[in-house]
């Protein structure tokens, strides 16, 4: 009896334990891989809440966060006047990853609607000449840029200019060129008689740190919608876009049957060649594309493709003139089957060795029902086993961005949804968050920010020359436009999706009243 007893005490204290670990929070994940033993800091949430987080770093080694949240409704002291609210940019930084900087709201727009809140959406890039650019938006996308050594100060940033010429813009990404050209792509409406709502890919460039830029040009070309834009420039200065396409594209998506596009200019932004579609060998729709280099030049696409729930990869060893054959990452499949988000991301970015980081949410097996923010390795010829950095259950994950700064330090941050308010109307309900590794790649010294010019003199504003032949080799499109049956006249809309579902819902609607009168008919006999 007294044995019994014992192993009972010790089973009890075994359990409690057990629960105490678990309550401490998400363990610290481990990994090894070929750079050797890498330790991802336990995550870190910051005090202001949001979401959709982007994440920058410069040469002085600082990294740099922005979010979205709004400052919402409030009636101003005295006057009983209501004050519209504000879709609000929040930013800190760190030198460390440790001791983050005061947060503060950098840039603000009016709600278009009162207590109609839209997501800004930050989009972050330090140049080589210590200015700091960004992109947000509110209905329309909106550039300023401020010197990187002063952005936490609002004031330091020049007058916000609108970038979209039509009326509704939502997704944007910078990139900077070896010789400092700023190229830029954002999502803007396009109606057209197939799709009355519809967001195509523009790109602008500018040759004078953003003071004026080139009149747009549409580089996506098919007649359907498109979001989540990225782009890349590779050591050539070839210029590199992929996005994900179907119909729509405002709130942040678009409608099956989706599809991950990709285009490239080689003459730095001048001309661009047919977008084609990246498809798995079974894919049916596709997500979250996302696109990077490694050391050797090799360009790398990832995404996830559906139904089969995998994340595949593709590698061109010719700028993207050609593709191999897309093949699943072993060790890790997506997060659709326990989360079905279609606002998610993948996010790419390289280290000084050449190792080419990914970072996703997915899930280990197919009865996995964590959902995990894992980071991958490309080492050059292939995938690392993936190391997961924070596991949820309950919770959801999303939108992580990966920045690396002095060559060999990773920075990740992302957004959870609770499990309680997985979609909330607004930010407020969301926490933003943040980990970091040390890899085994070669250490770059911090660098002072340069002195940077105040001259705000106006200059003429660039634009592009086209040639009228395109001077390097054109791609050949392996799907220059959706299948004609891929292809509805339906538009896209808050009201056109209420009108979608209404319509998937007929046939069940029909099946159900002739059920019951069926019923009725029995009854009566």
């Amino acid at each position: 009896m007294l044995r019994k007893k014992v192993r009972t005490a010790i089973g009890q204290a075994l359990i409690a334990g057990l629960l105490i670990i678990i309550g401490l929070g998400p363990t610290q994940a481990v990994t090894y891989g070929q750079t050797g033993k890498i330790n991802w800091s336990a995550p870190i949430s910051f005090e202001r809440t949001g979401w959709f987080p982007d994440i920058t770093s410069d040469a002085t080694g600082r990294v740099h966060i922005a979010w979205s949240n709004s400052v919402i409704n409030a009636i101003r002291g005295g006057t009983g006047s209501e004050r519209q609210g504000f879709d609000v940019v929040l930013y800190t930084s760190s030198t460390n990853g440790v001791d983050w900087e005061p947060i503060n709201e950098i840039a603000a727009l009016r709600e278009p609607v009162v207590g109609n809140v839209e997501v800004t959406r930050p989009a972050l890039l330090v140049d080589k000449e210590g200015y700091f650019h960004m992109t947000f938006r509110d209905i329309n996308v909106w550039y300023s840029h401020a010197p990187a050594a002063l952005a936490a100060d609002a004031r330091s940033w020049e007058q916000p200019v609108q970038v979209n010429s039509n009326e509704m813009a939502y997704f944007s990404r910078l990139a900077e060129d070896s010789k400092g050209r700023l190229h830029m792509v954002y999502t803007e409406a396009v109606p057209t008689s197939e799709c009355l709502i519809c967001y195509h890919v523009q790109y602008r460039y500018s040759d004078d740190e953003g003071k004026t830029w080139s009149t747009e040009t549409d580089i996506s070309v098919i007649p359907t919608g498109a979001v989540k834009t990225t782009i890349l420039i590779d050591g050539k200065d070839n210029v590199h876009v992929v996005w994900e396409a179907g119909r729509g594209g405002t709130l942040g998506h678009v409608v099956d049957p989706t599809s991950v596009m990709y285009t490239v200019s080689y003459n730095r932004g001048l001309s661009w060649s047919n977008p084609i579609e990246l498809v798995a060998p079974e894919g049916e729709r596709s997500h979250n594309v996302t696109i990077g280099q490694d050391g050797d030049g090799n360009l790398v696409t990832a995404w996830l493709s559906l139904p089969d729930d995998m994340v595949y990869y593709a590698v061109s060893m010719d700028n993207g003139l050609s593709w191999s054959t897309p093949a699943p990452i072993p060790g890790i499949m997506g997060a659709w089957a326990n989360y079905s988000n279609r606002l998610d991301t993948y996010s790419m970015a390289t280290d000084s060795a050449g190792n080419l980081h990914m970072v996703l949410v997915g899930r280990a097996t197919a009865t996995d029902e964590k959902l995990t923010l894992y980071h991958m390795t490309w080492d050059g010829t292939a995938w690392l086993a993936p190391d997961a950095i924070v596991s949820y259950t309950g919770d959801t994950p999303e939108w992580p961005r990966i920045a690396i700064s002095n060559g060999n330090q990773l920075n990740v941050t992302w957004f959870v949804r609770p499990e309680d308010f997985v979609w909330a109307a607004a930010g407020d309900y969301y926490k933003i968050w943040f980990s970091r590794a040390r890899v085994n790649a070669p250490y770059i010294a911090s660098q002072d920010y340069p002195p940077v010019s105040v001259d705000v003199t106006e200059t003429p504003t660039v634009e592009p020359t086209l040639p009228a032949e395109t001077p390097y080799p054109t791609p050949v499109p392996l799907n220059v436009s959706l299948p004609e049956e891929a292809i509805s006249q339906d538009t896209v809309s808050e009201v056109g999706q209420l009108n979608l579902l209404l319509r998937a819902l007929i046939p069940a609607a029909v099946l159900t009243g002739g059920l019951l009168a069926v019923i009725l008919i029995r009854k009566r006999w």
